[in-house]
């Protein structure tokens, strides 16, 4: 039985979907994530999402160009919203989602994906009040350290693939050393500002496995000109517009094409 849930519309109405009536609600940090994966060097490819929750990232990705969306999250529930939202968008032929335990070792399905996308838990165990609503806990407090996270997605994960996340800035060191432990190296780092004159409050956050080379830090991302969207979000969030996330990558990829 699928649990209540309510509507809510994505890129000025044109992508519906489907979220817990309580609780649980999916945030900018899911659509800006997905506006860093380049069509250029995923269409038609592979891409597995850790926690999917709703399915949002992924629905945003296929909003954009076609590939094919894999997402595991415990939470029986959103495995059934996320599978209500891929029949409600015709995108059953594109998705597949799976409940999974991710602390639980598997064999199955490994280093099989060119990219995997993640925005996961991002309050560690024991800081901040936790909310009255389980599935909002879940979705915002750990029950597994970011290392476990790292380690999940370098094992689903071709060498040289890539993973995408959304973190808390002022966990940044700590996230990076999570990764190079887990065997990431080749980092691009995205700033993303509520307001320019603040603190970035996220990172977005990319990472090759196997790979090593310099980190690249991107020019921020500013959301807000006062109580208006800037350009680039108002475009990301209401025009399914990408960043230019990996300009070098991007331009190899289009001077290979035939």
């Amino acid at each position: 039985m699928m649990t209540k849930a309510t509507e809510f519309k994505l890129f000025d109405g044109k992508l519906p979907l489907l979220q817990p009536e309580s609780g649980f609600r999916t945030s900018m940090d899911a659509v800006f994530l997905a506006a860093c994966v380049p069509e250029a060097l995923f269409a038609e490819k592979q891409i597995l999402d850790l926690g999917c929750g709703i399915g949002t990232i992924g629905f945003c990705l296929l909003s954009r160009f076609s590939c094919h969306i894999t997402g595991y999250d415990i939470q029986p529930e959103m495995i059934a919203l996320a599978e209500e939202n891929a029949r409600r968008n015709n995108l059953t032929d594109k998705t597949r989602f799976v409940l999974r335990d991710l602390r639980e070792k598997t064999k199955t399905e490994t280093g099989e994906y060119e990219a995997v996308i993640s925005n996961p838990p991002y309050m560690e165990d024991g800081r901040g009040t936790p909310s009255a609503a389980a599935n909002r806990n879940i979705s915002h407090y750990e029950t597994m350290p970011f290392a476990a996270w790292a380690r999940v997605a370098a094992l689903h994960l071709k060498r040289g693939g890539y993973f995408f996340f959304v973190h808390r800035a002022d966990r940044l060191d700590g996230l990076l050393g999570d990764l190079r432990s887990a065997g990431f190296g080749s980092f691009t780092v995205l700033p993303v500002y509520t307001l320019a004159e603040r603190p970035a409050k996220r990172v977005i956050i990319a990472a090759r496995k196997g790979k090593a080379a310099p980190l690249v830090l991107r020019p921020g991302l500013v959301i807000q000109d006062g109580d208006a969207y800037t350009e680039t979000a108002r475009r990301v969030l209401y025009e399914t517009a990408a960043f230019d996330f990996f300009p070098d990558e991007y331009k190899k990829q289009e001077q290979t094409k035939p």
